[in-house]
């Protein structure tokens, strides 16, 4: 809002705004680093997307604060990386994360999301780390099969909805929670919904809609029902 351009600018910025901002690509790709505040839109009619392309990647460090804005999207698109450090905040308020390439969560972080908003996942996404993932009142988009592994400490969803699509499935190899979440498939072809295959998994009022089978447990996983 407000004027455009110089400082002495008589032009005044649009009311309604849609922005596209791009990092990359470069020769060697591009980093973004985030050490302070950054602010993907703000309001619904004051919208923006951030790619980070192929090859190139954004820093989250500690004591940082993302914000995504109503209607906004941060997009990670394939073969470029999001890396969280320990302390460093993401929030999407009303907005979406669409994590289509490589989310490192380093020692001692946790990927957790503030406020409520959409995260998107498909096969092209990759869990790389060894923090763990902590999703709270999120809307869960899987488009295909994504692979948590047992680099990552943990998982614990509260209150999610997760819709899987395109025989999606999410192969957990880690120890998992998930507390009032709800996993429906909307393909035509329902699929597997989730495959435990780690240590230890605890399911506490979930919900399995549709699909082959709702949820697969391995033989060697520890896992409690309620």
């Amino acid at each position: 809002q407000g004027p455009v351009g110089k400082s002495n600018s008589s032009v005044v910025a649009a009311t309604q705004q849609q922005l596209s901002f791009y990092v990359g690509p470069g020769c060697q790709g591009s980093v973004l680093e985030v050490l302070g505040r950054l602010d993907v839109g703000d309001h619904p009619d004051r919208r923006a997307d951030l790619y980070i392309k192929k090859g190139s990647t954004l820093v989250l460090f500690a004591k940082s604060k993302t914000a995504i804005g109503p209607g906004s999207r941060l997009i990670i698109e394939e073969g470029a990386k999001l890396v969280v450090h320990p302390n460093a905040e993401l929030h999407l308020n009303e907005g979406s994360l669409v994590q289509h390439g490589i989310l490192e969560i380093l020692p001692g972080a946790i990927f957790t999301p503030l406020a409520s908003g959409t995260i998107e996942l498909q096969a092209t996404t990759v869990f790389e780390g060894n923090g763990a993932i902590a999703i709270a009142s999120h809307d869960i988009k899987v488009d295909g099969a994504i692979r948590i592994p047992k680099q990552i400490a943990y998982v614990h969803w509260t209150d999610v909805h997760c819709s899987l699509n395109n025989l999606g499935t999410i192969e957990l190899e880690t120890s998992g929670e998930f507390e009032h979440c709800r996993f429906e498939q909307i393909d035509t072809k329902p699929y597997l919904s989730l495959v435990a295959m780690g240590t230890e998994l605890h399911i506490d009022e979930c919900r399995f809609i549709k699909g082959m089978a709702g949820l697969t447990i391995a033989d060697s996983t520890n896992w409690s029902l309620t």
